[in-house]
């Protein structure tokens, strides 16, 4: 495990970034960001800074509506739940009338674009 650190103008989406990192840095421990430098914890083994650096600079800048995008993949079991016990009684009514079923994915994507023009 190495600390290293990476510039950027602009503090990045967290959620973004680590999912970025992930395929190239399989075991990081600490990710942060302070007065424009990324401060990544992790084992770079098999990786080179440059490469890094362009996943950083690539990251999205962190905002509410990325926020929000990243709490509907991770909701809890009871939420999940209760959001598709929901989708299957619109899709019972829907049925009724003809009209094709929505899939979870679908209801999921749905939600995330909603979030652009709640």
């Amino acid at each position: 495990m190495a600390i290293r650190t990476y510039p950027r103008a602009t503090e990045p989406h967290f959620l973004s970034l680590a999912a970025a990192l992930q395929p190239v840095l399989p075991l990081v421990s600490g990710l942060r960001y302070f007065q424009g430098v990324v401060t990544i914890d992790a084992d770079f083994s098999g990786t080179t800074d440059q490469a890094i650096q362009a996943l950083v600079d690539a990251a999205p800048v962190t905002s509410p509506l990325l926020d929000a995008k990243a709490r509907v993949d991770s909701l809890s079991l009871l939420e999940r739940a209760g959001y598709l016990t929901l989708l299957d009684a619109i899709n019972v009514e829907r049925a009724r009338h003809s009209a094709a079923a929505i899939t979870k994915l679908a209801f999921i994507q749905a939600v995330k674009d909603r979030v652009d023009t709640a």
